[in-house]
């Protein structure tokens, strides 16, 4: 609690509703301008149970992809090389030739890393779910070096894109320093273009629902890449799963794109020195909605019809993002508990999602989909989009402040006066952060309260301070929008 000044107190209650979502809207007032959606923005990752051979028994998904990314199915670098020495591809080609069987005849997205635990600088570093050594820097940079010269020079005829490493901001699967990453990615872009100079090289991926680990992870990578003349990416890779408890349309579609917009501020600031390097592409290399997290979050299930209209709203809403590529996470044989939008093959539970897909499919081949007020019209016309939206990012609107309640005393101070903040929220879910700054009349900057207040499972939210006066205050979402009044504390 910040002590502004002792005086008379009022309780003052702010009501909050969030907007509703345009994911095709005026790609002026959206960060990174707008990408007219073709098949290749349509990308895929398979579960491993599809089985990928014997030939004629080779299991291909049943849905058209323009991009499959190869991760997750026993084809990394610790699979590749489990003992020193040795060299075991059987697993990779099966998997790439498996999707390149499949419908669509999509591109090669391979996933680099894990480390092989003989490899490890320190083979206790890692999830052993991944492996043994998994998370750790090799040991040597040649040994990195010599996976990729011999994964390229086998793969690179049928790899199109190289994602460098699989969410580096988390230690889960990255346990060394930023420069050692850097250097890595420095490396393998190097053979990767003496290779095949038409690659697309992505950076690590960074899994953006955890704000304050990608924030520190890329306020130390991205300066360790500038350390070099070329920077060595084509593309930034994101992971975009936003928080697990939205349980609202719209506002589980703004909370991804809240993420991607805050993740775009902090990639111009780190690369306004480097001229244009701010205006590579942006991939998004995995997305679902409702997984459990970040910390204690529950996870949602969503039903069908929703699971529907987020699937359209996540393609639609990353052409106005400014993302080339938006690769769905997971298409599985079965449910899968991990998710909370199930996307499977075969089964009537999933058969919104399978016409979803197969329609924006169908709609991408027949012609690029531009960025245009027709094709936000056709949409909202199908109900696929909100008629009525107003921002990507969750937005406090209609904020209201009324005299409802005196209280005296408090803790630091007896005799002085409080007020009490009562936020009421429409959409937001429970756990979001909101920040509480007053201003008063003669003050020119806002002060922020100490704590994050977050919404309760009610939707509600309680913040107390202390003031007395005309004084303004506003409610600030995570993505920096607000609304305010004033209200006169007597």
């Amino acid at each position: 609690m910040k002590t502004l000044r002792r005086g008379f107190a009022a309780a003052v209650t702010v009501v909050l509703s969030g907007s509703l979502l345009a994911t095709a809207q005026s790609h002026a007032t959206v960060e990174g301008g707008c990408i007219p959606l073709n098949t290749a923005s349509m990308g895929l990752e398979i579960a491993p149970e599809f089985r990928p051979f014997p030939a004629a028994q080779r299991e291909v998904p049943s849905v058209s992809a323009g991009h499959h990314r190869i991760w997750d199915m026993a084809t990394a670098w610790n699979d590749l090389q489990p003992v020193r020495g040795s060299w075991d591809p059987t697993n990779l080609r099966n998997r790439i030739t498996q999707a390149q069987a499949s419908p669509g005849k999509p591109r090669i997205l391979y996933v680099m890393g894990l480390t092989p635990e003989w490899a490890a600088k320190d083979p206790s570093l890692g999830d052993p779910r991944w492996g043994v050594g998994s998370a750790s820097p090799p040991a040597s940079i040649k040994y990195w070096t010599d996976y990729v010269t011999r994964l390229v020079a086998e793969f690179g005829a049928d790899i199109d894109a190289y994602e460098i490493w699989n969410e580096a901001n988390l230690q889960t699967f990255w346990q060394g320093d930023a420069e050692e990453m850097a250097l890595m990615t420095r490396v393998a872009y190097n053979i990767i273009k003496q290779n095949d100079p038409t690659a697309v090289v992505l950076s690590p991926s960074t899994t953006l629902r955890l704000r304050t680990s990608a924030y520190n992870w890329n306020q130390k990578f991205i300066p360790a890449l500038l350390a070099y003349d070329e920077v060595p990416v084509d593309a930034y890779a994101v992971h975009s799963y936003p928080a697990g408890n939205f349980t609202v349309v719209p506002y589980a579609v703004n909370a991804r794109a809240a993420d991607v917009q805050f993740y775009r501020a902090t990639m111009r600031d780190l690369l306004r020195t480097r001229k244009g390097e701010a205006d590579k592409p942006l991939w998004d290399t995995e997305l679902n909605y409702g997984l459990k997290g970040p910390g204690g979050r529950p996870g949602y299930n969503w039903d069908p019809v929703s699971s529907q209209v987020l699937m359209y709203n996540s393609y639609y809403g990353s052409q106005y993002l400014g993302i080339e590529s938006t690769f769905w996470y997971l298409f599985t044989k079965e449910p899968f508990d991990l998710l909370g939008i199930q996307f499977y093959e075969g089964n009537d539970a999933s058969f919104e999602m399978n016409q979803s897909w197969n329609w924006l499919w169908n709609q991408l081949v027949a012609a690029e989909k531009p960025c245009s007020d027709e094709a936000r019209e056709d949409l909202q016309s199908r109900g696929l989009l909100a008629n009525d939206a107003e921002s990507y990012a969750p937005q406090p609107q209609n904020l209201e402040i009324t005299d409802t309640e005196r209280r005296r005393g408090n803790l630091l101070d007896p005799n002085g006066r409080q007020v009490r903040i009562n936020v009421s929220t429409t959409g937001f879910a429970e756990g979001y952060p909101l920040k509480v700054q007053v201003k008063r009349a003669n003050q020119i900057t806002w002060q922020t309260l100490r704590g994050r207040p977050r919404i309760d499972a009610n939707g509600d939210m309680t913040h107390t301070i202390n003031s007395r006066g005309a004084v303004r205050i506003r409610v600030v979402t995570e993505s920096g929008n607000n609304k305010s009044n004033v209200v006169r504390v007597r």
